[in-house]
């Protein structure tokens, strides 16, 4: 369980893939999973469901926090 809660740093998540779900970006803002959900069906990330699963941009979660992009 410890493992879950941990928080991910800025590098780690510029390096992952352009398109990624709730948990890391969860991790990254030190949120609930639930709090991102809402926040992709309120339009303040750029984000797809997909069946049960939502797929979020990357980008649009660094912009997000103020980050540029690259």
């Amino acid at each position: 369980m410890e493992a879950e809660n941990k928080r991910i740093t800025l590098d780690a998540f510029r390096t992952m893939p352009d398109i990624v779900g709730p948990m890391p970006v969860a991790r990254l803002l030190g949120i609930s999973d639930r709090s991102v959900y809402r926040l992709c069906q309120n339009g303040t990330f750029k984000a797809v469901k997909c069946g049960k699963l939502w797929r979020i941009n990357r980008d649009s979660v660094l912009s997000y926090i103020g980050v540029n992009c690259m």
